[in-house]
């Protein structure tokens, strides 16, 4: 796990009205939950991440991460409420990230999906979040 991702993670599971709303306190993955996790959850995923540069060399980084909630139900309710949850949480979060300084962190964009597998209907809903990373 990267350090922003570490940090975005440690930031989230610090919240107690978060955690309640997940079926696991731990339950805030990389990329994908692991195999047998409870729903709901929270994955972290890299959506872009592009660099600034000045001619000294790299300024900062300017990473996009869709941090979106998964809920098998057949109304998007909970998931909502868990993506207004950690939208609270993260806006402006002051994160600490090994060996780097965060400077900005808010969500540009709103997330909002269904899927269904094996007749199941999972609600995917969340954000893109900017981090500005020296």
């Amino acid at each position: 796990m990267n350090a922003v991702v570490k940090a975005l993670r440690e930031e989230l599971l610090a919240d107690a009205p978060l955690v309640a709303l997940l079926a696991d306190p731990k339950a805030v993955w990389e990329d994908v939950a692991p195999q047998g996790s409870g729903h709901p959850f929270v994955v972290i995923s890299l959506n872009s991440g592009p660099k600034e540069f000045t001619l000294d060399g790299l300024a900062f980084d300017k990473p996009r991460y869709l941090i979106k909630a998964v809920d098998p139900s057949s109304s998007a309710v909970k998931a909502g409420q868990i993506a207004d949850r950690v939208e609270a949480v993260l806006t402006d979060a002051d994160l600490t990230i090994a060996g780097r300084h965060h400077a900005y962190l808010r969500p540009e964009s709103d997330v909002a999906y269904s899927e269904v597998k094996d007749g199941k209907t999972y609600r995917h809903r969340g954000g893109l979040y900017r981090l500005y990373v020296a």
